[in-house]
């Protein structure tokens, strides 16, 4: 019924949600301006990116064509299949 994938993913977003508590109490104990906030979590974003990048090549790719962010045509795969 349920794949690995959703196993996998509701535990990442349980995930995000407790860091991204624990970063918000640890900044307001620490009175830090608010506009932080945004900065930290996009840095946090950025990270896990280069994170995902190194550590997992093929799902980083798989993520950045779903999101539309690279643009992978038939003269991209041509030009791979040639290196190759």
């Amino acid at each position: 019924m349920y794949s690995s994938a959703h196993v996998a993913s509701m535990l990442i977003g349980a995930l995000v949600i407790l860091l991204l508590s624990i970063l918000s109490s640890v900044m307001t104990r620490k009175e830090m301006a608010r506009h932080t906030y945004p900065v930290a979590v996009l840095g946090m974003g950025i990270l896990a990116l280069v994170f995902l990048n190194v550590l997992f090549p093929s799902q980083y790719a798989s993520l950045m064509h779903a999101m539309g962010w690279v643009k992978h045509g038939v003269g991209m795969e041509v030009i791979e299949r040639c290196i190759q």
